[in-house]
């Protein structure tokens, strides 16, 4: 025969935590029976407690927005009077320097979005000044290169093959959009007609 266990009865349960639920559902029904309105309020102040801190999350969102936007401003306009300042200081050469420095990124295989910034004039003035110095000093160079320091007439024929490969190496020579194109192909056209290649 089974050894008959006794178990106790709920209500004789005294561990301090079955005792501490016990209480809290005592306590919960009776404000639910004996304070209808204690309960609404509570529902309420919890509700309450969310919207506040959903107010505060939304206005932290809105704060940080509008400094943003703002700092936006702020960038946008410093760059347009930095613009500005560069039209008055180049005046009516403005525009054509520009263009200039557009094609003078085109033509020297400049990355796509430098070649966009420079068109949508989101270049800063310090860089618009330093990519148009470079672009003379570039174009000044080849001008420099292409221009033959000694007469056609007395080069030897081996001078004249130099200069013709020279000219042949140059990347003007076969761009036809360069601006020194012509220039290279007459002056070719020339060494190889006046001087007889060996």
């Amino acid at each position: 025969m089974p050894p008959v266990t006794s178990t106790r009865h709920p209500f004789l349960r005294v561990t301090p935590h079955e005792r501490a639920q016990r209480l809290a559902r005592a306590l919960v029904s009776d404000l639910i029976a004996y304070h209808p309105g204690r309960r609404e309020a509570a529902r309420l102040l919890g509700c309450r407690r969310a919207e506040v801190e959903a107010d505060r999350q939304r206005n932290r969102y809105l704060d940080a927005r509008n400094a943003l936007a703002a700092a936006r401003e702020q960038v946008v306009a410093a760059h347009k009077e930095q613009l500005d300042h560069l039209r008055k200081e180049w005046g009516e050469k403005f525009n054509d320097r520009i263009a200039n420095l557009k094609q003078f990124a085109i033509d020297s295989e400049a990355p796509e979005s430098v070649v966009e910034a420079i068109k949508n004039d989101q270049l800063d003035a310090a860089s618009i000044r330093w990519l148009s110095k470079w672009a003379d000093a570039t174009v000044e160079k080849a001008n420099n290169t292409s221009r033959d320091p000694t007469p056609i007439s007395k080069l030897s024929p081996d001078e004249a093959e130099m200069k013709i490969n020279e000219i042949m190496n140059h990347p003007g020579h076969w761009d036809e959009t360069h601006p020194l194109h012509e220039s290279l192909i007459r002056q070719r056209v020339e060494l190889e007609r006046k001087v007889p290649r060996a």
